[in-house]
């Protein structure tokens, strides 16, 4: 999965890191030739597993699957309860701005899920 973070003038690729392992700039590079210069290193981080699961049902697969790639169970159920509009509108937001894998055939059931583990009652 590619995603772009801003450096500086330019904007650059960047690919997510496996556990374990992150990816580091070596060697900062300024200007139109940024993309093409990067030199990348990896770095071994050593990150906590996380001991929460998404609640059973309907859309939780979906959340594992596509969730888990970027945060723990635990960060998304910490979030303020949300309605499902509110919730579709994050889906669509990590998949615009972050490159979030998540299927647009999917966002409802995941949009639906969400609100009903992380709602307001």
């Amino acid at each position: 999965m590619k995603t772009r973070m801003k450096l500086g003038a330019g904007w650059v690729a960047c690919a997510l890191a496996l556990p374990g392992a992150a990816l580091a700039q070596a060697q900062p590079v300024k200007g139109p030739a940024a993309t093409a210069a990067i030199q990348w290193k990896v770095v071994k981080a050593t990150l906590p597993a996380g001991d929460v699961d998404f609640p059973a049902g309907d859309g939780s697969m979906i959340a594992t699957s596509q969730c888990l790639i970027c945060h723990s169970a635990g960060t998304v159920l910490r979030q303020p309860p949300q309605p499902q509009a509110q919730w579709l509108a994050e889906i669509r937001k990590m998949r615009a701005l972050w490159g979030a894998p998540i299927p647009v055939d999917e966002e409802e059931a995941l949009s639906r899920y969400l609100a009903r583990i992380n709602g307001p009652k």
